[in-house]
């Protein structure tokens, strides 16, 4: 198989890269909803288990499919009184008034309308309303968007909180950490990859393969969410997972090639004895951890499964990337994979090839392996200690940045209210 790749991707690698640049473009183009169709509920219930059965019933026999809002109201001057002088309630009700005309909301229960002193701040100068929100199809959070869009007062601040409102803040800052995530992680690989290989455009090729990693592995993990409730976490793992292997890969490879056109091999020879030793560890290296994430699968909360799912797909995506396309492009550049080198870095890379430092340790390690083993399980072993103390737990809003609304409305409710109601236990 890795003889049978190395001459394909040798003989045709123009078409190769051709094609693997429009799978891109297409993949590109057909992900970018991708964040829509990932489902907020995190999947923790176990099929068949009594809480399970419980939202079943509640369901299709009660017909309640609906999650809770939180409503906080805050004055935005001093003039408007406490919770309760008339025009506090006043500007209360023309809120209330005014979503319960929308036919998403099933019912709002606030402090004026209910007597509930629950609602109403300990210092009287907040209150807050449950809104019960028609859950649907997306857990919510098409009909929690227009809700937040109807909301508004000239008299007061309304905030949303809750358990539906942390979820979506939530899938809106992965959204934009993950974009500036990788936008740091290319920055410091990039330079770090020049520092490695002493030429920019060895140092490239890396990038582009999680790049492309990254592509296609979203386009597969949103087709399955035509068929699959997926999380919206799987999509931290795509981007973590496979632009990590993706570039542990390329670097495998891209390592071997160099090598071997050093030795004074030709192209084509060099493109063949890469793939048949670094090509063959790509993969067999790619199978077995997709095996292992892929035993996720095992487990019967469907997080777990999203996880591995995920997992198994960056994998392969990295592994396919890396043996396919790199080598495509490997043979087109030939000896030029080594252009734009800088002097000190191409001369520092050949002794490290010829005998370097990590060549030296390497020996220095061998030589004395069991002390070496025995510091480094201690030095584990240390930085492990804090597991031991860890508390874990499902995501809420204190995972959110503290200029976030719900987390604003989660704090404000426990320090300045006797009761909050945030995530009632249905019985």
């Amino acid at each position: 198989m890795f003889v049978f790749l190395g001459r394909l991707t040798g003989r045709h690698p123009r078409l190769i890269v051709l094609l693997g640049f429009l799978l891109v473009l297409l993949g590109a183009f057909y992900s970018k909803d991708v964040m829509q169709r990932l489902t907020l509920a995190p999947g923790w219930d176990v099929p068949g288990s009594g809480s399970a059965e419980s939202v079943r019933m509640l369901r299709e026999h009660l017909g309640r499919d609906e999650t809770q809002v939180i409503l906080l109201f805050r004055p935005r001057s001093d003039t408007l009184g406490d919770v309760d002088s008339p025009a506090y309630r006043s500007a209360v009700d023309a809120v209330t008034a005014q979503i319960s005309r929308n036919p998403e909301v099933k019912s709002v229960v606030s402090y004026h309308s209910a007597g509930d002193v629950r609602l109403r701040s300990n210092d009287g100068r907040l209150s807050y309303a449950i809104v019960q929100l028609e859950r649907a199809a997306d857990e919510g959070i098409a009909a929690f968007e227009r809700l937040r869009q109807q909301i508004g007062s000239e008299k007061l601040e309304v905030m949303l909180g809750g358990e539906l409102a942390t979820y979506v803040d939530i899938r809106q800052q992965l959204a934009r950490d993950i974009w500036h995530a990788e936008i740091a992680s290319f920055i410091a690989l990039s330079l770090l990859l020049v520092w490695v290989f002493g030429s920019v455009a060895a140092a490239t090729l890396p990038l582009i393969v999680g790049v492309v990693t990254i592509v296609l592995s979203v386009a597969i993990l949103k087709t399955y969410t035509l068929f699959l409730d997926v999380s919206v976490y799987a999509a931290n793992v795509v981007s973590m997972l496979g632009l990590g292997l993706a570039i542990d890969y390329a670097l495998f490879i891209v390592s071997r090639f160099r090598e071997e056109l050093a030795a004074g091999q030709d192209v084509n020879k060099s493109l063949m004895t890469t793939m048949c030793t670094a090509g063959r560890t790509v993969v067999f290296s790619g199978l077995t951890v997709a095996s292992s994430l892929f035993c996720l699968h095992l487990l019967p909360q469907r997080f777990f499964q999203n996880m591995g799912l995920a997992g198994s797909i960056s994998v392969g995506a990295a592994m396919l990337t890396a043996v396919v396309l790199l080598p495509a492009l490997l043979a087109m550049l030939g000896h030029n994979v080594n252009r734009l080198s800088l002097p000190s870095l191409a001369r520092r890379a050949a002794r490290q090839a010829e005998g370097g430092h990590w060549y030296r340790y390497s020996y220095f390690v061998m030589r004395r392996a069991w002390p070496v083993l025995l510091i480094t399980l201690g030095l584990l072993l240390a930085m492990g200690l804090p597991v031991l103390h860890m508390q874990i737990g499902p995501a809420d809003s204190k995972s959110l940045p503290v200029t976030s609304e719900s987390r604003q409305v989660q704090e404000m409710m426990q320090q300045r209210f006797s009761h909050s109601d945030m995530g009632p236990l249905v019985l």
